[in-house]
């Protein structure tokens, strides 16, 4: 049964839908502007991604000096971390899959703009509590950026709706390198600048930097972007904006329920990895921001060589691409775990397996989108990779005081990097066994 709002407002949305599509087939400039959408979407997409990147390398040292009043992390500072995160997720999951169907109803540009504004708001309200060193404004930029994130893929699901089929793969990989360059770039410029021997920027500088950034990409997208989905659709019930309902999906146990289990097993090592590799190694071997700049420059590098072939291979062999880099994953999880027993560079290998391991979640995603309605399976997606980071964060809460101690003579302070390989050995057996069956598609 369909929901009256819904059914109400039908009408409008319907007259909508053809009066876009009336622009798509009377306008000639409409036209010339489609042309040139992928580019465009390419670099709107990259300039989002960019952004991430300086939250990924110096968000965590942000919430360590503003609690403790260095870069270095104690478990008060953990608190706070995971408390951010948790609550960044919590949002991005609850409203990942009501955005994916809002842009079925009401249009993607809608959306992507609404999104686009609450991301501006993150980085500024978090620049602001760093300016102000005041902790309530950061928890406050949470919020924001949890709305911002349940729209991350939206870039993709817009070139898929405008390129043909054979080109979307092709896009993919243009955009995953594209990222990964600004990623190493970024990552180092951070790292140079920051040092004292280099640049010696003030850190506030940086956080300033996605703030101006996001900005840009608002605008633009605001002044140029135009409707991908000129075929709107109301069929849809309450139950299409409720994550939980996408349980079914995994439940089915069916080739895309599948695809959700294994990738649900590499979004919690990823998360694992993101959220607390940083501090891990802060604590550990007291890593100045350049070195952590380092480590994260030659997983990016890493992934640019291996990426685009991952990508690229015959469709025959996407099953032994994604069990070799599973297979990555559980190494480079170990080997982290292990580094304070034995040395502090081990963790380069171990980010080599890591990125290695990157290509088969690609591979994996591709093999989702193949199944079409690209804007419900992503957005469901998005909110599995939520849950996943939701349960990291909540277990990094309360294990914090374990992380703190020193590991050279117990692998407990390491034991979350355990925790997330045998979650992907878990997914790998998964695959394995249906991959074996032929039943992965």
């Amino acid at each position: 049964m369909k929901n009256s709002t819904l059914k109400s407002t039908s009408g409008d949305v319907d007259k909508k839908s053809q009066n876009i599509q009336e622009i798509y087939e009377d306008n000639d400039v409409y036209h010339q502007k489609e042309q040139n959408t992928p580019l465009f979407i390419f670099l709107l997409g990259l300039g989002f991604n960019m952004t991430l990147h300086f939250l990924m390398t110096c968000g965590v040292r942000v919430i360590n000096i503003i609690v403790t009043g260095t870069e270095a992390p104690d478990s008060e500072s953990r608190k706070w971390t995971a408390i951010c995160t948790s609550i960044g997720i919590i949002v991005s999951l609850v409203s990942s899959k009501p955005f994916g169907v809002l842009t079925d109803i009401y249009g993607r540009r809608m959306i992507f703009l609404l999104c686009l504004f609450f991301w501006f708001l993150r980085f500024l309200i978090s620049f602001l509590a760093f300016y102000l060193m005041q902790l309530k404004l950061l928890i406050f930029a949470s919020f924001f950026q949890g709305i911002g994130l349940s729209c991350f893929w939206l870039p993709k699901v817009i070139l898929n709706d405008i390129l043909p089929k054979d080109k979307v793969s092709i896009w993919y990989t243009y955009t995953f390198v594209a990222s990964g360059v600004c990623h190493a770039v970024i990552s180092m410029g951070i790292g140079l600048l920051t040092n004292q021997d280099y640049g010696n920027v003030d850190l506030i500088y940086i956080v300033a930097c996605p703030v101006v950034i996001s900005f840009i990409v608002l605008i633009t997208a605001f002044l140029y972007l135009i409707e991908s989905n000129p075929k709107l659709d109301t069929n849809y019930s309450w139950k299409d904006f409720v994550f939980i309902f996408d349980a079914k999906i995994i439940m089915k146990l069916d080739n895309v329920g599948i695809l959700f289990i294994v990738l649900f097993t590499t979004f919690w090592a990823r998360s694992t990895s993101v959220f607390d590799l940083d501090n891990f190694m802060n604590t550990h071997f007291h890593w100045s921001i350049l070195k952590v700049c380092i480590m994260t420059t030659v997983g990016a590098v890493v992934t640019l060589i291996l990426h685009p072939w991952g990508l690229t291979v015959n469709r025959f062999s996407d099953t032994s691409v994604v069990k070799g880099a599973m297979i990555c994953k559980i190494i480079a999880n170990i080997l982290i775990a292990l580094t304070p027993l034995t040395s502090e560079y081990v963790v380069f290998i171990a980010v080599f397996f890591e990125a290695s391991g990157g290509v088969g979640e690609s591979i994996l995603k591709s093999l989702l989108a193949s199944h079409g309605d690209t804007s419900k399976l992503f957005g469901a997606l998005q909110a599995l990779r939520s849950l996943s980071g939701l349960l990291v964060s909540l277990f990094l809460l309360f294990y914090r005081f374990e992380m703190q101690k020193p590991s050279q003579v117990s692998i407990k302070p390491s034991l979350h990097f355990i925790v997330a390989a045998v979650f992907v050995i878990i997914g790998t057996l998964v695959f394995l066994a249906l991959s074996t069956n032929n039943s992965v598609k």
